[in-house]
């Protein structure tokens, strides 16, 4: 404990510490397979080796989760029916976004694959429903999605 009423709480970060992070950081050290050590060491979840990991929010598919194992999850935040995987880097069904301990390497391939999907346009551009609303709605499927003066008008 510093003077400032800050401390390090194993070698993660040095600030002030509340009681929920005090007991997140004792669970997720008592368990083994996420535990970091004061460097910074512990297994990525990507490639399942002992290195330098940061922890990190991803979105994951279902079939690439279990790939990769559950037991390493630290948490999942939330749950989709549609989204975005990055490991993938396509558009699947079952989709969550978890924190999971990522080493450079795998990091490296999350950021590849968002900077594809940003380089593909976006959601827009890139999600296959939005690629059929455009299809079959033409020009204005924003203006139709989008847009409540236009629905007024069609009312």
């Amino acid at each position: 404990m510093d003077r400032d009423g800050s401390e390090l709480v194993h070698g993660q970060f040095q600030g002030i510490v509340n009681d929920a992070q005090r007991k997140h950081i004792a669970i997720r050290q008592a368990n083994e397979d996420i535990r970091q050590d004061r460097h910074m060491k512990g297994m990525c979840w990507g490639c399942d080796t002992k290195t330098f990991v940061m922890p990190t929010l991803t979105d994951a598919c279902f079939k690439c989760s279990y790939k990769r194992g559950v037991e390493k999850i630290i948490a999942i935040v939330s749950k989709k029916s549609w989204g975005y995987c990055f490991f993938c880097a396509k558009y699947t069904y079952h989709v969550a976004q978890l924190n999971v301990q990522l080493c450079i390497k795998c990091t490296r391939i999350v950021r590849k694959s968002h900077a594809a999907f940003r380089k593909g346009g976006g959601m827009f551009n890139v999600d296959p429903f939005w690629k059929y609303q455009k299809q079959k709605l033409g020009h204005d499927w924003k203006d139709l999605f989008f847009n409540p003066e236009h629905w007024a008008k069609k009312i």
